[in-house]
């Protein structure tokens, strides 16, 4: 049986049955190839910004599998919408730096 790959990928951030959120993310234009391929082109809205960023509209799992992933990114990208979920990202990247803080 043949499998969806874009389904499948962008099941990652919907996989757990938690309601999904929608949130809007600022990008970097270099990576709109790499966000179209999480997103999909026909369930996310995306947007220019100027001629070095865009923003995305859509739906996810607000989750760790989410905010590591937004990681990868590093500051090219942000969370905008809702501000809930940015403060929330803030907190997951505090606990990744509390955990290297930490003496073993």
């Amino acid at each position: 049986e043949r499998i969806n790959l874009h389904e499948y990928v962008r099941s990652d951030f919907l996989m757990h049955g938690n309601m999904q959120s929608l949130v809007t993310i600022l990008f970097e234009k270099t990576h709109l190839d790499t966000v179209a391929q999480r997103f999909g082109v026909n369930e996310a809205r995306y947007s220019n910004v100027d001629s070095l960023h865009f923003t995305v509209d859509t739906n996810v799992e607000i989750n760790s599998t989410f905010y590591n992933w937004l990681l990868g990114f590093g500051t090219d990208a942000k969370i905008l919408k809702p501000e809930w979920a940015a403060e929330a990202f803030l907190k997951h990247i505090d606990k990744i730096k509390n955990a290297y803080n930490e003496k073993q």
